[in-house]
């Protein structure tokens, strides 16, 4: 007996085939964090004052730079907290502060020169956050606690990039097992990202007060 092609979907699909709907229902997820946003953003602020307490003229200068790297270095991520998407903004803050430790020791390991520099970096840009952590603890740009920091938040962004259910339960859920991937961008919530976010920036503020002393340093020697 042949069987009979509705010619009408349920009420599920024709919901879900209608774009306006589908707009609509996520342009009310995105309204219900953008209202939220300007907060968002400030709890990202006092993590940074946190971060960099003012005691002397030199303080001033450190916290000065964090919130530089707010604006111009570390937006994107600072953003994409403020919108609701905290997985995605610790995937996107690790790939940042990659990026921004590739250019670095390759500056460092060059002694500056742009040649040199080039080649550097050509060898680094495939290594891992992890090695350069290792790279800038010798130079002494960064130190142990650091390098530990970088491990705990490639672990994170690993876990969370992947979307592995198991690490997602040891680390976030206590070990409470995860049943839906839905799941995962709700346990990410539970992450202090403001509180990293400051910790990325204490490493950026460490590698530009490097480059100043090393500038600094350069210049005196060329007298």
């Amino acid at each position: 007996m042949p069987t009979t092609v509705r010619s009408e979907p349920d009420p599920l699909t024709k919901r879900l085939l209608n774009i306006e709907i589908t707009l609509n229902d996520i342009e009310s997820s995105i309204k219900i964090h953008y209202s939220r946003l300007r907060d968002n953003l400030l709890e990202i602020i006092h993590g940074l004052e946190a971060e960099f307490p003012i005691k002397t003229k030199e303080d001033q200068e450190k916290r000065a730079m964090a919130f530089y790297t707010l604006k111009w270095m570390l937006q994107g991520p600072a953003v994409l907290f403020s919108l609701g998407m905290n997985g995605p903004a610790i995937v996107d803050l690790h790939g940042y502060i990659e990026q921004y430790a590739v250019r670095d020791a390759s500056f460092y390991l060059s002694s500056g020169s742009q040649p040199q520099r080039q080649t550097i970096h050509r060898l680094l840009e495939h290594r891992s956050l992890r090695d350069f952590a290792i790279v800038m603890e010798g130079l002494k740009v960064w130190d142990k606690s650091d390098r530990w920091f970088v491990e705990n938040l490639t672990e994170l962004r690993n876990t969370l990039a992947h979307k592995n259910p198991r690490k997602i339960s040891n680390l976030l859920l206590s070990g409470k097992p995860v049943k839906h991937f839905s799941e995962i961008d709700r346990a990410a919530q539970n992450i202090d990202f403001p509180k990293l976010y400051a910790k990325c920036a204490r490493l950026l503020v460490k590698s530009y007060e490097a480059f100043r002393h090393s500038r600094v340093k350069g210049s005196k020697s060329d007298v």
